[in-house]
């Protein structure tokens, strides 16, 4: 998980390349729920050359649209910031850390959890068997 996310937080720095660095580490992180092992750089350079077109494409026209609603001002911005003690003032240091070391990463795989979850009865599996069969209860208690 660290290493996916310092990819994607080196890959990101040049901002035109962020939806392709946010592909590649979905990609990876729904084959890591799918296969159960990735080769983390070879599988997030793949897939970063395989979807770079379209995924930078996608992310371009979201960043116009991003600072069109900006320039408008019609876009309804609200930022929470909740009051900090001084325990926490002096923490921010460690938690800002603990983010950037893995907060993209366990997002993206918590994500990846749930649409693997959606999306495993469309996967053939490679026995011959047409669909994968859900054994487990649709629903969960958290």
């Amino acid at each position: 998980m660290i290493a996916l996310n310092l990819l994607r937080i080196v890959c990101s720095l040049p901002i035109i390349t962020a939806g392709a660095s946010t592909t590649a580490l979905f990609y990876c992180t729904l084959k890591l729920h799918k296969d159960g092992d990735i080769r983390v750089i070879y599988d997030f350079f793949r897939s970063y050359k395989q979807n770079f077109k379209q995924s930078t494409l996608i992310w371009i026209l979201m960043l116009a649209a991003g600072v069109l609603i900006y320039m408008e001002k019609r876009a309804l911005a609200v930022i929470t910031i909740l009051p900090m003690t001084l325990v926490d003032a002096k923490l921010f240091p460690i938690y800002m850390l603990i983010w950037l070391m893995v907060g993209f990463s366990l997002t993206a795989y918590a994500d990846s959890w749930f649409m693997w979850k959606l999306f495993r009865p469309y996967f053939a599996q490679d026995d011959g068997e047409e669909f994968v069969k859900d054994t487990e209860p649709d629903q969960y208690v958290f």
